[in-house]
């Protein structure tokens, strides 16, 4: 009797594994006392948002009915279904969009039964609930709640370890209460006598401030004073420039080109102002609890096509550059207007069952609006370029002719607007196809709802295209056009007459002031995801530079008095004496390497006596006073010196163009090497990869680079004779120094806030390579004109320097380079960031501050 009951039991319990249970599909009842374990770990150190890693291991016995599907590959139906499973139920499509993971779960085949080991994280970059793994975190306002949330399917399974470390200060409340604790914050729950099923495990933590403030970043709050952060920003610039050109105009009436330029300048601040309040405040405008977020893919189709025709007009393009602008105006307009004709609702709202052709409709105007966008910047950006003499005259159209403005042609402007919108949306449909598939990895691709899941978030992507579009484009180049105008009012009143070639002076510093900022340094400031204190570094970055000048301007070589006179010397230098003072500069090195030779004991029969050398060395020293008069140089600097501190070029202009082309080129390396740190290194390349824009991202990031090297050497070039030091790598100091202080104060702040310094260090140390070796090639190019007579650059180098001085200009750049390594070994293992968020800051930034700092 005893036996037959049991048998019947035996195979009513296997009757049972075999069906699963009524309504199981996952079969349960096969994983009920199984071994699982899973973990949670929460990081806070040295980031803007918080880190959670999750880890799920499970023994799956080899007779569960899908444990032959994990031996299958990712595409496999059914591996889909054991994973999905086991991670998160039996609906057949899940998705969580906060949720990342590592790679596939591990698999390992035992004798017995299968290990499965399912690692995953995500980061707390935003308020509400979040799953990911076997967890669920809530972010609320000061504290976040985590709850283990298993799969039902290994709700019976024998949990022997689940672990909560929730990190420092650790955690407010935990029920039930741990068996144990390990290592400072980690709580341990474990069987105290044996098998467990899943524990309701429930941990409050109150994560510092900071953190907390950084997930908040989107509430209503948090934004706004963001927003007023850039705001003020704006404002800084704006009243900068206003000031500028009040002093200009001030400084009395200039040319018929400064005029314009000055006009050009301030009509463009004023227009970039006003475009990002239209950009930057719909978003404002969006996060009021009264306004439906909903209706922002409608307004943006009106506002992007008013920012890129307002660009559009601001360059003054050719009529049929305009009309081109004009016609891709067309189809967003009629979408615009007429939404019902294209099959959309009049709120654009795109839901799944939207039709293809309504879809095509609003995908194509926004490439028009797009195209449009880029057009407008191209068209803003090609006058002041012009100006600036960035873009050289047209040919003459008949021989012997005058040559002509080269004008913005529309055959090679739209064919490349055209390719550049093509590829940004490219770029784009590829990442929101990534981050689909990511999301929803584990479902069933055969089930009709998936599909409609797919097509839903599809049209829901396109429909949001234009806003976040809009977003990128406009807050990554905005500031070239103000830049380019800046540049070309230098220009400008550096041929104006009277001006002085030694240095700008008066208004001019100011504009070279205004200048680091915009052109060189970008928005720092930015702090728990937040810019409510970017606008303090605009005033720092600017005082910053002043300092760098004022504090070594009597220690520079040209403002060395004669020694009869006490004129400073650059007043008695100009032009005319360039070829005087090289000569002299030859015979000086000439002579010096005799005399070492004379010391050596290694004199020819022709050398001159040491007495004849040394007084041709004194007559060396006379020079004229700007009266007339004879005068000599000053006691401590040489010839050499002299000819080195006036530099390569007649005019500071000249000057500041050279190092600008020169920074540009041989910061070549330290772009690739910057961009690979912030957008392509270790988990960097997950956001990368994962933003919409992090393809073209990278490409405005070389950009910026680019023109923040040749921005940096334009400041050397300008300042070049105003600065401290005998040789170019010591002039470089100064400006390297005025650009540490921004990034420094940055640095405390994210010192105070916990968050990662990382390239910060690299910034400086690649900004100060840069600028020493544009330095040194400025003293090369000075005696440009006896290149001929050596074999190689390096042997003119040595000459100029003697080999004294070279050897410790090399040592000086040698220890740059080793720094630059040891840092960048030193913060090598420091990645990780959350992919970039759409958000509103704007400015040049480096485009590894997007979690708060281009531009950068």
């Amino acid at each position: 009797m005893l036996l037959s009951v049991l048998l019947s039991l035996l195979a009513g319990a296997g009757a049972a594994r075999a069906d699963g249970g009524a309504g199981d599909p996952c079969h349960s009842a096969w994983l009920a006392g199984e071994r699982a374990e899973a973990s949670i770990s929460l990081d806070h150190r040295n980031r803007t948002h918080t880190k959670v890693t999750t880890r799920l291991k499970v023994r799956v016995p080899s007779g569960w009915p899908y444990a032959s599907g994990l031996l299958m590959g990712e595409e496999s139906e059914e591996y889909r279904r054991a994973v999905r499973c086991l991670t998160r139920g039996p609906e057949s499509h899940t998705d969580r969009w906060s949720e990342r993971r590592e790679g596939l779960p591990r698999v390992t085949p035992g004798r017995d039964g299968i290990d499965v080991e399912v690692p995953a994280y995500t980061w707390v970059d935003s308020g509400g609930p979040r799953p990911v793994g076997p967890w669920q975190l809530t972010a609320g306002a000061t504290r976040w709640e985590i709850r283990f949330t298993p799969s039902p399917a290994l709700g019976r399974a024998d949990w022997k370890r689940v672990t909560v470390d929730p990190g420092a200060p650790g955690a407010e409340t935990a029920s039930p209460p741990p068996a144990r604790g390990e290592g400072g914050t980690t709580l341990v729950w474990e069987p105290p006598d044996g098998r467990a099923e899943a524990p309701a495990v429930r941990v409050v933590v109150k994560p510092a401030w900071q953190r907390s403030w950084a997930a908040r970043y989107n509430d209503q709050l948090f934004f706004n004073a963001s927003y007023a952060g850039e705001l003020l920003w704006d404002i800084g610039l704006l009243a900068a420039v206003l000031y500028g050109a009040r002093r200009t105009r001030g400084s009395g009436a200039g040319a018929p080109a400064e005029s314009r330029a000055l006009r050009n300048l301030v009509v463009t601040v004023w227009c970039t102002f006003l475009l990002l309040r239209i950009v930057d405040g719909d978003d404002v405008f969006f996060h009021l609890p009264s306004v439906d977020v909903g209706h922002e893919p409608l307004i943006s189709l009106a506002t992007t096509g008013a920012v890129g025709l307002t660009l559009l007009l601001l360059g003054r393009p050719r009529r049929t550059v305009l009309a081109a602008g004009l016609l891709l105006c067309a189809l967003p307009l009629a979408v615009l207007v007429s939404p019902g004709s294209f099959g959309l609702d009049e709120g654009f709202d795109v839901p799944g069952n939207t039709s293809y052709g309504a879809g095509a409709a609003l995908a194509a105007a926004a490439w028009c609006l797009l195209c449009l966008g880029f057009l407008g910047v191209t068209a803003a950006v090609w006058r002041p370029a012009r100006d600036c003499g960035l873009l050289g005259d047209r040919p003459p159209r008949v021989p012997g002719g005058p040559p002509g403005p080269r004008r913005l042609r529309l055959r090679v402007a739209g064919p490349l607007v055209a390719l550049a919108a093509l590829g940004v949306g490219a770029s784009y449909a590829t990442a929101t196809e990534r981050d689909w598939l990511r999301t929803s990895w584990p479902s069933d691709r055969t089930d009709a709802y998936y599909g409609m899941a797919h097509l839903a978030d599809a049209m829901n992507e396109i429909g949001w295209f234009t806003p976040n579009a809009q977003n990128w484009w406009f807050n990554a180049f905005w500031w070239l056009p103000a830049t380019l105008a800046l540049l070309a009012l230098l220009r400008a009143r550096a041929h104006r007459p009277g001006s002085s070639p030694i240095a700008p002076e008066g208004p001019d510093h100011w504009w070279v002031l205004v200048f680091f900022p915009l052109g060189v340094v970008g928005s720092f400031g930015w702090f728990t995801a937040n810019g409510a204190l970017t606008w303090l570094w605009l005033p720092v970055t600017m005082g910053a530079l002043h300092l760098a000048v004022a504090s070594g301007r009597r220690r520079a070589v040209l403002e060395q008095p004669l020694e009869r006179s006490g004129v400073p010397l650059g007043a008695a230098i100009g032009e005319a004496d360039r070829v005087k003072l090289l000569d002299r500069a030859r015979r000086f090195r000439e002579i010096h390497a005799q005399l070492r030779r004379l010391d050596q004991g290694q004199s020819d029969d022709e050398a001159h006596s040491r007495r004849a050398f040394e007084r041709e060395l004194r007559g060396m020293h006379h020079w004229n006073a700007p009266s007339g008069r004879a005068d000599r140089l000053p006691g401590a600097v040489s010839v050499v010196d002299a000819a080195l501190a006036w530099g390569p070029r007649a005019t500071w202009w000249g000057n500041g163009r050279h190092a600008a082309a020169r920074a540009a080129l041989w910061g070549l390396p330290a772009t690739g090497l910057l961009v690979w740190a912030d957008m392509l290194r270790g988990e960097f390349l997950t956001g990368t990869l994962d933003y919409g824009f992090g393809i073209p991202d990278m490409v405005a990031a070389i950009l910026y680079w680019e023109i923040g090297w040749a921005g940096a050497g334009f400041v050397l070039g300008v300042l070049w004779r105003r600065l401290p030091g005998r040789r170019g790598l010591v002039k470089a100091l100064p400006v390297a120094a005025a650009y540490a202080v921004p990034v420094g104060a940055d640095a405390v702040g994210n010192l105070l806030t916990g968050e990662s310094q990382y390239t910060l260090a690299l910034y400086v140390s690649a900004m100060l390579l840069v600028l020493s070796v544009t330095g040194i090639g400025m003293d090369l190019a000075t005696f440009r004109g006896e290149r001929r007579y050596w074999q190689s650059g390096l042997g003119l180098l040595l000459s100029v320097y003697q080999m004294r001085a070279f050897s410790l200009q090399m040592a000086s750049v040698l220890a740059q380079v080793i720094a630059l390594v040891t840092i960048w070994q030193f913060f090598g293992d420091q990645v990780g960031a959350p992919p970039q968020e759409l958000g509103n800051q704007h400015g040049p930034l480096p485009t590894g501050q997007g979690q708060g700092g281009q531009g950068g």
